[in-house]
């Protein structure tokens, strides 16, 4: 049997969680890239056979089959990093939260048609994936499996932002009044959002048909004093971050809404997943202490032998069959 030979394009958190993996799994890591080489530890065992390289060297070089691309979640970033795999023959696996859904309408549309095409041209596969795949595809659908009828389907996730450090305070609104988050345009919606792309593909295994969307972004308040590791404190009534939601209308009158989280956790709280299911019966599912970076490096890695046996060009997970565990990428 064949081990894949692999590289990883970012050696992020979740470059490195997939690099260590894939190599548990029986898969070669022969390259790894980065930014600058300059002062990073590449001492993992994982990396031991990896050659570690900055953008400028060729995928051709490596005589690999996979390319998992860790380094960005904007499609305008993945873009010519995409069309250089799809030149040098290697299927894909990204993280990418915009290309999850990949043919969405959106101003990034042009650029995932020309992923398309050339993957179609080479013959070879990309997929978007991640904790999308697994917590909100995967998941509700196979809950939805005991509801007798549905009337509605709701997500909630939340993204802990105490673990990014000082840095994050500048990126989420924190310490504002309800007044003051609206003033400060901070509820007027931007880019896509993260339910807006995620739920698209569940709606349409579920044999909906989308009629109609509506998105909002609102405060996240904090009901006591909340004190920061950074020692800022986010005084009570004021927000500790924002909610982004999404409620899709279908013709069918079920109505799905996703709510994600992007907030600071008080120290009893920690980052949770949740599905309802309203309908015959009732059905919830709640996930605590959500490991958001473990996840989607191991979804990443799992789905590489359905990427691999799938048709060419760009992917949606609605196109593959439902995730699962993978004991070994040898081949089957």
């Amino acid at each position: 049997m064949k081990a894949p030979r692999i590289i990883v394009y970012g050696l992020g958190s979740v470059g490195q969680r997939a690099a260590r993996i894939a190599h548990q799994k029986g898969a070669e890591v022969v390259a790894a890239y980065m930014r600058s080489t300059q002062g990073k530890d590449v001492s993992a065992p994982e990396l031991a056979r990896a050659r570690i390289c900055t953008p400028d060297v060729p995928f051709r070089d490596h005589g690999a089959d996979v390319l998992i691309m860790t380094h960005a979640s904007q499609v305008r970033d993945i873009h010519a990093v995409a069309l250089q795999a799809a030149k040098a023959g290697l299927d894909v696996v990204s993280v990418s939260n915009e290309a999850y859904d990949p043919f969405m309408p959106a101003e990034e549309l042009g650029l995932m048609q020309e992923i398309d095409a050339a993957f179609r041209a080479a013959g070879k596969s990309f997929l978007a994936c991640g904790v999308q795949d697994s917590f909100w595809y995967c998941q509700p659908l196979g809950l939805s499996l005991a509801a007798g009828r549905i009337s509605a389907v709701t997500g909630e996730c939340t993204a802990d932002m105490g673990l990014f450090g000082p840095a994050a305070t500048t990126k989420v609104p924190i310490g504002l009044t309800a007044e003051e988050f609206q003033a400060r345009g901070h509820a007027i919606p931007k880019g896509n959002g993260i339910f807006e792309v995620a739920m698209r593909p569940l709606i349409r295994s579920l044999g909906l048909v989308e009629k109609g969307l509506q998105r909002e972004v609102r405060p996240h308040l904090s009901d006591r004093d909340l004190l920061l590791k950074s020692g800022q404190t986010i005084p009570a009534g004021t927000t500790r971050g924002y909610v982004d939601s999404t409620v899709f209308a279908t013709r069918e009158g079920i109505k799905l809404t996703g709510n994600f989280y992007v907030t600071f956790l008080y120290s009893e709280e920690t980052a949770t997943n949740q599905w309802v299911i309203d309908g015959d019966p009732k059905i919830n599912m709640l996930t605590q202490n959500f490991p958001g970076d473990d996840i989607t490096a191991a979804v990443v890695v799992n789905r590489i032998p359905d990427v691999v046996a799938a048709r060419a060009g760009v992917l949606c997970v609605d196109e593959l069959p439902e995730g699962r565990y993978r004991h070994s990428l040898l081949a089957e």
